[in-house]
């Protein structure tokens, strides 16, 4: 009886041995890793293959990324700025009228991210580089004008836009350096996205001087008809 006890549990023992050091066998399919279930028979995806797959699935494909960097150097590569070309002739007027015939003026405009309140209103400055000249008359050479002005520009319930500004000039026939004060009127016309409109402006050159009268506000004064275009660059 003893010897039976002993060899079943020797039976035993070998059995649960071998069941341990069974190997596990897999099937790959599909591109994928499976356990195959010795009992059953039945595929099981391997705890190792459903992380790799998880991992791959959480990753952006190639496409997304070569999307995403081509948007990154779009954006870092695109660069706006607005701009208004003003192009038109000008006109002397008083005395200036006698010496001069009118001539051209061009003007490039850009705004700024300064602004400011007056009077319940809130303007707008810009920036503009105004090159401009009038023909002279016999002997008297052509007066040759350039200006920088700083426009403030505020919105009114009118149909027209309305601007003044100051700035510094140097006017080759008129005493040099002097200041200037222009005063602008704009209307927008229904064409090009209303990008277009038409201007008139009037122009006073201020001369400054050491002696009295310090300020001599007869140096010249002008006005100009001009087209306005409006343009966002990018590059």
């Amino acid at each position: 009886m003893k010897k039976f006890l002993l060899l079943q549990l020797l039976i035993s023992s070998s059995l649960i041995l071998s069941a341990e050091e069974e190997e596990q066998r897999y099937l790959e399919k599909d591109g994928k890793i499976y356990k195959i279930n010795s009992s059953s028979l039945h595929l099981t995806p391997s705890d190792e293959d459903q992380k790799i797959s998880k991992s791959i699935e959480e990753m952006d494909s190639p496409s997304e990324l070569a999307e995403s960097q081509d948007s990154d150097k779009k954006d870092k590569s695109k660069c706006e700025c607005d701009m208004t070309i003003s192009m038109g002739t000008l006109t002397p007027l008083g005395n200036g009228a006698d010496n001069y015939d009118p001539g051209t003026s061009l003007s490039f405009k850009f705004p700024t991210k300064h602004n400011f309140n007056l009077f319940g209103k809130d303007f707008n400055v810009s920036a503009e580089v105004n090159l401009s000249n009038l023909a002279g008359i016999n002997s008297n050479d052509d007066n040759n004008i350039k200006a920088g002005i700083a426009n403030f520009h505020t919105e009114f319930d009118l149909p027209v836009d309305f601007t003044f500004g100051l700035g510094i000039a140097d006017l080759d026939q008129s005493g040099g350096i002097a200041g200037t004060v222009v005063l602008d009127f704009s209307y927008n016309l229904p064409v090009l996205d209303n990008d277009l409109s038409l201007g008139f402006r009037y122009q006073k050159f201020v001369d400054v001087s050491k002696e009295d009268p310090y300020l001599d506000f007869g140096l010249l004064d002008v006005y100009s008809l001009n087209l306005n275009y409006s343009k966002v660059l990018k590059f």
